[in-house]
């Protein structure tokens, strides 16, 4: 592995095979006989995927130093020693553009997209990239910062000594309850490949990237490519990530992760959560509230507006949102079946998770009777905008089917959770 001399490039590199063939014409000064991958990440593919590890993994130094000695140690937050030299050896510094965590994962940013320049397509000062340093061994080898896609940098290079998957891509499917369609392309060239693992995992984290837990879907020995439905997905509307893992005659050699999907539901649903964060009673007003609601739920959803399940002086809940359709947790768990049953006072499932899929058991800042009218008089924190203890705001409690928006009242210095739901159906 070698951090290239031109220290000149912009996040727009051409596209990850225009980086790939970069990465080859700086290689062939050191090797031609060996082919060569950027070590990106883009959103559908990982570098830990992109550059599978066999065996040990050596600098430019004119003797050469073990980096890593295995996929795990590649991929595993630090470095034995840094990259620190170019495809001539010559010792080099500064930033390198990687797109990608210490752990070889996709770095997506706050909102699921950033952090790789468009597929590094893109030399837009208002875009973000992620780098690391070329002398670095902790997590900064990778992760030392994000900057502008109209910054430069160096771009690491790899050997490679067996294929990447193509692609790997997950996706809604139709009809039966659950349904995700699963698509994996395999290179024309398998050789190394003694088997190839793909599991899933309930909630918006992907499956261990060791693919030794989790449900296993399918595993290949012969590599033929295709689109097929998992049968053992059946949480209509639910969440669930997938991780595809390369494995050799000694281990994991690759692996990488999607996205989350939600299986198919034949009844349009809101999605539903608690945040993990908790907030004072100054949200900023319910505009502010909304905010929070948002970034957070960027995390989930970036192609969805978020907003806060609270009522104020002036406006309740009952009458700020509109639910067309049932609403459930991000684990698919239906809650209620309308806007009429969600503010019924009772639902039919706890809400009980947070943006992640963590368990929720604290309360959250409604303002709110449960049936999604103002609590009382003055129990929403001077209108979201005071955290003292002088103050008082209403709490629902995430863990039970009656008192979700209305269990107890608090000073408004204590922090708590938001409930956040989608605008739209999914």
């Amino acid at each position: 592995i070698f951090a290239t001399s031109t220290n000149t490039y912009t996040g727009n590199l051409g596209g990850i095979a225009a980086a790939d063939a970069a990465c080859a014409t700086a290689g062939s000064a050191l090797d031609g006989t060996l082919s060569w991958v950027a070590v990106l990440s883009t959103p559908s593919m990982s570098a830990a995927m992109r550059a599978p590890v066999r065996g040990s993994v050596y600098n430019r130094a004119a003797v050469p130093a073990a980096v890593a000695t295995s996929y795990a140690t590649m991929w595993g937050g630090a470095w034995a020693t840094a990259v620190t030299y170019d495809e001539s050896g010559a010792a080099v510094t500064g930033n390198v553009w990687t797109g990608t965590r210490s752990t070889g994962a996709v770095d997506r940013g706050s909102n699921a997209v950033n952090n790789h320049c468009a597929s590094w397509t893109s030399a837009v000062g208002g875009s973000l990239g992620r780098y690391g340093s070329a002398t670095g061994t902790t997590t900064s080898w990778s992760e030392l910062g994000t900057q502008a896609c109209s910054a430069t940098g160096r771009i690491y290079c790899m050997s490679k000594t067996i294929e990447p998957l193509v692609s790997f891509s997950v996706a809604t499917g139709t009809t039966t309850a659950g349904n995700i369609n699963v698509t994996i392309a395999f290179p024309a060239v398998t050789t190394g490949y003694s088997k190839v693992e793909i599991r899933r995992k309930l909630g918006v984290n992907p499956p261990a990237d060791t693919c030794l837990t989790d449900t296993l879907v399918k595993t290949y020995t012969t590599y033929t490519s295709e689109t097929f439905v998992d049968p053992t997905a059946t949480n209509a509307g639910a969440n669930y990530a997938y991780t595809a893992c390369v494995f050799d005659s000694v281990g994991r050699v690759a692996a990488t992760s999607t996205l989350p999907v939600r299986g198919y539901s034949a009844t349009a649903s809101h999605v539903l959560f608690a945040t993990l964060s908790t907030f004072t009673g100054n949200l900023g007003g319910l505009t502010g509230g909304d905010a929070l609601c948002q970034t957070i739920g960027n995390k989930f959803d970036p192609a969805k507006t978020w907003q806060f399940v609270g009522s104020d002086s002036v406006t309740d809940a009952a009458t700020r949102l509109v639910i067309g359709g049932g609403v459930r947790n991000v684990n698919g768990v239906l809650l209620a079946t309308s806007e009429a049953d969600f503010f019924d006072a009772t639902l039919t499932a706890a809400i009980g998770m947070s943006e992640d899929g963590a368990v929720a058991n604290g309360r959250s800042w409604t303002g709110s009777a449960d049936t999604g009218i103002k609590k009382g008089v003055g129990l929403y924190c001077a209108d979201w905008t005071d955290s003292t203890a002088a103050s008082n705001g209403r709490r629902g409690r995430n863990s039970v089917t009656s008192g979700y928006l209305d269990n107890i009242s608090t000073g408004c210095s204590t922090a708590s959770s938001l409930y956040c739901i989608s605008s739209t159906a999914y």
